[in-house]
């Protein structure tokens, strides 16, 4: 099922421009991914943890990251490293 995902992804992402959410709240992911698509000309993608967040980005390169600022300090990964260094 997630090459069919990342398939799909990869499709949306042709058309529009793309915010990747990273939050592991259920409400406030699908809030800000709800808020984002609906109000903004940007597609919003939502990955509940760092790791699903890497995964995707493999194959959707997002214009930008909305980074859970606690997740961030608990990932391993080098884009979280980086936006923990930027905060």
């Amino acid at each position: 099922m997630p090459q069919i995902q990342d398939t799909l992804l990869e499709e949306m992402h042709a058309t529009r421009k793309t915010i990747l959410i990273v939050e592991d709240d259920p409400y406030i992911g699908e809030f800000l991914t709800m808020a984002i698509s609906q109000e903004t000309p940007y597609q919003a993608l939502l990955a509940e943890t760092g790791e699903r967040a890497f995964e995707m980005i493999q194959h959707v390169k997002p214009s930008l990251f909305v980074l859970d600022y606690v997740l961030g300090s608990s990932c391993d990964f080098p884009e979280c490293q980086f936006a923990e260094i930027s905060r």
